[in-house]
């Protein structure tokens, strides 16, 4: 295709390229032990902790060396500056690959030489000596091929059962997934932008969950629902550190919402321990405020974070001070008074949360949401109920 036509469909080939980065980047996580983090859009393209990976797609160019050059002088610059995971280059061209590499996609050094070409003495002998023994040039197949051998890897990981269009809507979810990584985490939280195949599993399970409860629900109706939700509703202990997500659901007002966290908080503190650990509630933006104006009506103390003028995380999780009553002249195991017992924010400060600083047993997501839920955290998802519901749950 001609330059000039290249131009005019930019955003095809764009596209494209993106695409063909998620096939390999994904194809790096299924295969990858299943507890290895694979960093996306971090270093390079993705990385993990034994190597560093740019990927290029260049369906309608032929292979010649000072084409892959740029790259290579990057993955160079970045290795002689102390990054001595192995440096690795995957690039598709129309003409595949011709032979330039060995059989382990091995270059040698006059190879890498040809690459280099005038920059070649931008590098020392010794640099370049030590990158081509380390240096992995991939030439891999089309766009088409990649992406079927990433959907038969698929049908692999996630069962016996899983069909080619199964296959296809999982890739399509684990696509996603990975684009909200990067676009939710800029600037100093691009250390969030990871993902391994654990998390991948979570992910497939959860939408296969939600996919049956809505057939569930159409087909056999809400009381059913409810019951099989119910049967396998894993009710949490009072010393449990548990979140409380409330999102797009029926009856959702500021008075129904109020009613459900105070029933929620009372049965929470039922007993009176002292070591009872106070539930947190995560609700939108708007009814967030609604409902704490609510409390304070209601002269009910909460912890939020002081997220009104500068949220803070490390406050919001701070224990509530506590006085025991007394019998004689000893501390009962019972509560006299608490400063609050309970915590509630906003999604908005929800998403700014440190999880891997702040252990939490338990997440609980009641509505439709597409919120954050950490890779290392239990979540349970519950899209189908209305807020009434939800009090229901909890007995």
């Amino acid at each position: 295709m001609a330059q000039d036509e290249m131009q005019e469909d930019g955003g095809y080939y764009a596209i494209k390229g993106f695409e063909y980065q998620w096939i390999q980047t994904i194809g790096e996580i299924l295969t990858s032990a299943r507890d290895m983090r694979v960093s996306i859009e971090q270093d390079e393209d993705y990385s993990n902790d034994d190597m560093v990976v740019q990927v290029k797609h260049k369906e309608t160019a032929s292979f010649s060396e000072n084409k892959i050059r740029r790259p290579v002088v990057k993955l160079i610059n970045r290795h002689r500056n102390g990054d001595f995971r192995s440096p690795r280059l995957c690039v598709h061209f129309k003409d595949g690959f011709s032979g330039f590499c060995d059989s382990e996609n091995r270059i040698s050094r006059k190879s890498l030489d040809k690459i280099l070409g005038p920059q070649t003495s931008e590098f020392s002998n010794k640099e370049l000596e030590n990158f081509v023994k380390v240096f992995v040039l991939d030439f891999s197949g089309s766009y088409q091929k990649e992406f079927t051998s990433l959907i038969d890897t698929i049908k692999s990981k996630f069962g016996p059962n899983c069909s080619e269009t199964e296959a296809v809507l999982y890739y399509s979810w684990i696509a996603h997934h990975l684009r909200n990584l990067v676009t939710n985490n800029a600037g100093t939280a691009q250390t969030d932008r990871s993902c391994s195949m654990a998390e991948l599993e979570e992910l497939i399970h959860e939408g296969k969950r939600e996919i049956f409860d809505s057939g569930y629900l159409e087909y056999l109706g809400k009381e059913q629902y409810l019951k099989l939700a119910k049967s396998r509703f894993k009710l949490p202990q009072h010393t449990d550190n548990n979140v409380v997500i409330i999102q797009e659901t029926e009856h959702m007002d500021q008075n129904s919402i109020t009613d459900v966290i105070l029933s929620l908080t009372e049965k929470r503190f039922a007993k009176s321990l002292p070591n009872t650990v106070p539930l947190m509630f995560v609700l939108p933006q708007e009814t967030a405020v609604q409902v704490k104006r609510c409390l304070i009506d209601k002269a009910i103390a909460f912890n939020d974070g002081y997220e009104s003028l500068r949220f803070s995380s490390d406050l919001l999780f701070r224990p509530p001070l506590v006085n025991r009553k007394m019998a004689g002249d000893k501390a009962a195991d019972k509560i006299e008074s608490i400063s609050f017992k309970l915590r509630i924010i906003s999604t908005d400060a929800y998403e700014t949360i440190d999880f891997s600083a702040t252990k939490v047993d338990r997440i609980y997501i009641f509505g439709e949401s597409g919120i954050r839920k950490p890779y290392d955290v239990p979540t349970s998802q519950y899209a189908k109920v209305s807020t009434t519901d939800i009090d229901k749950m909890f007995r």
